[in-house]
């Protein structure tokens, strides 16, 4: 497996000149690019497929909550941490937005860099102080939109396809050139829908709603 590639995003370069440093020092991560906001950093991506952007939230031309969303659905392989100085506004904005992390700025040097590797592993890396926050933030994004929630995507559809057929979360990945982490996102997010606990209760559910 190659290095890991990172881009930042913020709108000021000394903080990405001291992120670059930082994550330098770190084994198996490599910096492919840096955008000072939304719009740059979304044409980077697309160019450079990094497989995580560190995001800042508050930016000029289109902020990190919306660029975000636009990454989710165009570039799905790719996972976004938010990066920020804000410690509970826009938790359950970024989670709802599909982040998969929430750090802060003065972060450690060696949790920054453990939550990279952490990222790459499926797991999601979040600020210990703000996991209350998130869970009550998200919980009143969602109020009111359960129907809507609940329903699946078309990926989503073709992965439960998948693994009604016996195929493991890696082959599933190579079949539709996704990362492994992004496939046990899905299913997590799966699980979450149909209130499922395994895999055999998903594909009970499945069948019982017709997906398959």
């Amino acid at each position: 497996m190659g290095d890991m590639r990172v881009l930042l995003v913020d709108d000021h370069p000394v903080v990405r000149e001291g992120l670059r440093r930082v994550l330098n020092l770190g084994k198996g991560i490599q910096v492919v690019g840096e955008a000072s906001d939304g719009e740059e950093a979304l044409a980077l991506a697309e160019k450079l497929s990094p497989d995580v952007v560190l995001m800042d939230i508050k930016m000029p031309n289109m902020d990190g909550i919306e660029a975000t969303r636009w990454l989710r659905d165009k570039l799905p392989s790719t996972n976004v941490v938010m990066l920020t100085s804000y410690e509970d506004e826009y938790v359950g904005q970024a989670i709802a937005a599909g982040a998969v992390g929430y750090l802060l700025k003065d972060v450690a040097p060696n949790e920054l860099i453990d939550a990279i590797h952490g990222v790459c592993e499926g797991r999601w890396p979040l600020d210990a102080s703000l996991v209350q926050v998130m869970f009550a933030q998200y919980a009143a994004l969602s109020k009111g939109k359960q129907s809507r929630e609940s329903e699946l995507s078309e990926r989503q559809q073709e992965i439960i396809r998948l693994v009604a057929s016996g195929m493991t979360y890696t082959a599933i990945s190579e079949r539709l050139f996704l990362s492994p982490p992004t496939i046990k996102r899905e299913m997590r997010r799966i699980f979450d829908k149909f209130e499922a606990s395994d895999r055999a209760s998903v594909v009970a559910e499945a069948y019982k709603r017709k997906v398959i």
